[in-house]
Parts: structure tokens; C-alpha cells; sequence
């Protein structure tokens, strides 16, 4: 089976902020991928912007480290919880079931049994204290993710498949933060080595659809579809046999491996090369072309900290001196719209009677 190509287009949010407009997906002119049937089977080769410092989702900053061990709902690692990519719902990955408390501080979830780390061992509530006392350990590198639990009281093991996290107070984003805790194996980690710098940085072991094969530096980590992943049984399985993800440093190198074969998914794209390096019979006679929405914005950022910033009368005149609009037209060639803030515009906490400061320079 040949490779199939796809490109798929992430264009970034302008906001103080922008959102991209979501148009009709543009394919190739030949039987698209998205009108077959999934089959197993082939690669996929993806690009990848950046090589990552390390897979342990516990250190890791990068987006090429999510890009790898998460994807949309997990390659290597899972967690408790996905967010569904069509509907935004939240739906069950390692945690089956789950209940909240009438106040909205005690979350506890229910863990799938039979899941196994790809190193063989049974995948349990320990792994989850486990990781959330590595989180929290000041010794290691995860502040990033330690600001997440500050308002978290306790998280205890009830039972080998039942977990419970308690917070001291009722948050909006209390659910998510449980339920997307980044799980690492007790068994693997939990061996007297530094974790920061653990070997198994580079060789993760996960309990998702796709085992680590092979990271060859400076050029490509390849990932195997796992044949004893837990989720076949709910057909969520991986397809492909492989997935590699191949080093291209900079948007324009990564175009150049696509048009040459060198890789088949292309996500990292600047707005001027979908407007005009995309756009010809030629390209698209070849290429699938998607767009849609992404849960990404840009913003100016105005430092209220110091003096000329803290009146908010100062701030407002900044911003709409801006002109965003003309900004997502003719510098992002249409593809992002001016939202009012930081939130997902789909999202159900995204509040749409709130409209942006317009331009105006008066």
C-alpha cells in the first residue's frame, strides 16, 4: 500500500487574539484518504520542527515531545482523560468511569483494568500517586506542571484501580487538570535513578497504541504499533504499522522532504506557504489539503507590573492601536480571526458576547 499524503493545516491564533477561520477542506483531485475505509498496514512519516530534549512527559517542555507521546489522545503515554477533538467533549482513555463531589472538589476515577505498560507491568492507581509525588518533588524539573496542582490537597490510591484527587477549593479547570495528569510506570522510573535525567528519557515506555522503537538523533524517532495494546478491544487501536516523526528545523525545509516524499503529514506551516506556495493545480492535484480550527492564539502581552502599563485606560489604547484585523487579513492571509481573549473559541467556557477592542487609532 503506497503512502498516503496529507496535508493538514495548523495556522496559529491571533489574539490578543485571533482564531483561525475554519473553510472547506481542499483535496486532491484524485480519491482523497478520508473517503476509505482505515486500513492497517504502511507508515506514516510526519515532520517534526524540533528534536526534544527528552519523552519523559513529566520534564518535557517541547511541543515535539506532545507531539510524539500524546498526538490527539496518546501514542506512547495516555492519560485519565481525552478531550474528543470533534465534539470537545471529555471522554474515558485509562479511567473507565469516574464521579464528582456535589461541591466540585473531590474527583475520583475508576481505572481501566487489564491495561499494561509496555514493559509488561499492570498499569495502576500507584502510578498515578506515583507521578503526582514526582510532579510535586522540588527536585524535579516539572514547574511547569507544579502550578497546575497548587490547589490540590491530597490524591490518594483507594484501592489498585481507583484513584481520587481532592481540592481545596472548586475550580473551572479542576477536572481537566485531574484527569490530563502526565502518568509515567512506577516500575520503570522508580529505580534509584535521577529522574530528571532517566535513560528512559529516551526510551519511554507508555501504555498506549504505539510502543518507542528507535530515536536515531538529528534525524527521526520511530514509534511501532503496540499488537497488545488494551484498547483493540474498543477499536481504538493504532492503523499504521510505524509512525516516524523525521527532523525538519524550519517550515520551508519541511515543504521541500514533503513535495520530495520524504515525509507524508505536514502540520507545521506558515500562512504565506498556504496562500501561495499551496495553491497551484499542480500542488493540489497532489497533495489533500485540510483546514480547520486549532485551539492556539498569538497575543502582545502588556506588562501591568510596571508604571505606564497599570492603568488599564494606557493598556486598552495599545491595544486598539493595533490593527488585528488587517493583521489576520493581509500578514496571515485570512486565516485567523480576532477573538476577545485566551480561550478556545468553541470552547463551552469561551464567552462570545464579549467582543475584541476594535481598531482605533482616534
Amino acid at each position: 500500500m503506497r503512502s498516503r499524503i496529507l496535508f493538514l493545516m495548523l495556522a496559529s491564533l491571533l489574539a490578543a487574539g485571533s482564531c483561525q477561520r475554519q473553510e472547506p477542506a481542499m483535496t486532491a483531485m484524485e480519491p482523497t484518504a478520508a473517503a476509505e475505509e482505515p486500513g492497517r498496514g504502511d507508515w506514516l512519516v510526519r515532520s517534526l520542527r524540533a528534536e526534544p530534549g527528552t519523552l519523559n512527559p513529566i520534564v518535557a517542555t517541547d511541543f515535539s515531545e506532545s507531539q510524539i507521546n500524546s498526538g490527539m489522545s496518546g501514542h506512547i503515554y495516555e492519560t485519565l482523560i481525552y478531550r474528543d477533538p470533534r465534539t470537545l467533549e471529555f471522554k474515558p482513555l485509562l479511567a473507565e468511569s469516574w464521579e464528582e463531589s456535589p461541591d466540585h472538589r473531590v474527583y475520583t476515577f475508576h481505572l481501566r483494568q487489564g491495561v499494561r505498560w509496555h514493559n509488561g507491568a499492570e498499569f495502576t492507581a500507584s502510578d498515578i500517586l506515583y507521578s503526582y509525588e514526582r510532579i510535586q518533588d522540588p527536585t524535579v524539573k516539572a514547574a511547569h506542571l507544579r502550578s497546575y496542582y497548587q490547589n490540590v490537597e491530597k490524591v490518594e490510591a483507594l484501592d489498585d484501580h481507583t484513584v481520587r484527587f481532592t481540592f481545596s477549593r472548586p475550580e473551572y479547570l479542576s477536572f481537566e487538570t485531574a484527569g490530563s495528569i502526565a502518568i509515567v510506570a512506577q516500575s520503570v522510573f522508580d529505580d534509584g535513578q535521577d529522574f530528571n535525567t532517566h535513560p528512559a528519557g529516551r526510551s519511554p515506555v507508555g501504555t498506549g497504541p504505539y510502543k518507542f522503537h528507535r530515536w536515531t538523533t538529528g534525524q527521526e524517532i520511530v514509534l511501532e504499533r503496540n499488537p497488545d495494546y488494551w484498547g483493540e478491544a474498543i477499536g481504538r487501536g493504532g492503523y499504521v504499522d510505524r509512525l516516524v516523526f523525521r527532523l525538519a528545523q524550519d517550515p520551508t525545509t519541511a515543504l521541500q522532504m514533503l513535495k520530495a516524499g520524504q515525509i507524508d503529514v505536514l502540520t507545521d506551516i506558515r500562512a504565506v506557504q498556504w496562500a501561495k506556495q499551496m495553491s497551484s493545480r499542480s500542488f493540489e492535484a497532489k497533495f489533500n489539503k485540510y483546514k480547520f480550527y486549532t485551539p492556539q492564539y498569538s497575543y502582545i502581552g502588556w506588562n501591568s507590573l510596571r508604571p505606564f502599563f497599570a492603568d488599564k485606560r494606557c493598556r486598552r489604547a495599545m491595544t486598539q492601536l493595533f490593527n488585528r484585523e488587517e493583521f489576520a487579513e493581509k500578514v496571515l492571509y485570512g486565516l485567523s480571526e480576532v477573538i476577545s481573549g485566551g480561550l478556545f473559541f468553541l470552547s463551552p467556557y469561551y464567552d462570545s458576547s464579549i467582543e475584541p477592542w476594535p481598531y482605533d487609532p482616534e
